[in-house]
């Protein structure tokens, strides 16, 4: 097995429960000053990301539970939330963020979209946010290693 089958896998069998991992609740409740301080670091993240604002076409990778696509969903004119994790998305779709966020089961390492969005964002436990550069918004180059965007998403 691969390791990114291996990471595929991993939250296939966490999406469930991830939540409740990011929240520190239940069996991974952590100690009230350590609990403190991760919260206060996510409370900084998303009001960072709320700052940032970022507007037009959102492209999401690793979206997950949709702990940052609710986010995203504030202030994007449409986000498309890609995972490899059916479970992830699905966990996503639960939250009913509205018609303008779509969501794309797909290895982002084999996959581009049919144009390139204003913002990507990637989510593996954090939000980096960053924009493209003018041969990615041309669309001469998609998000993978090399290639061309692709047009069937």
């Amino acid at each position: 097995m691969s390791l990114l089958d291996e990471q595929r896998a991993y939250y296939e069998a966490r999406a469930g429960e991830y939540d409740e991992w990011w929240y520190r609740q239940g069996r991974y409740a952590l100690a009230p000053d350590e609990r403190e301080r991760w919260l206060t670091a996510v409370a900084f993240a998303e009001r960072t990301l709320d700052e940032f604002r970022p507007s037009g076409d959102v492209l999401e990778f690793a979206c997950g539970t949709g702990l940052w696509t609710r986010h995203l969903a504030r202030h994007a004119g449409t986000v498309l939330a890609v995972d490899a994790s059916p479970a992830m998305i699905d966990c996503n779709r639960a939250r009913r963020l509205g018609d303008h966020v779509r969501y794309r089961q797909a290895d982002i390492f084999a996959w581009a979209p049919r144009r390139p969005p204003s913002t990507w964002s990637s989510s593996a436990t954090g939000c980096r946010m960053f924009q493209p550069s003018s041969s990615q918004r041309s669309g001469t180059r998609s998000p993978r290693r090399s290639g061309r965007a692709d047009e069937s998403s």
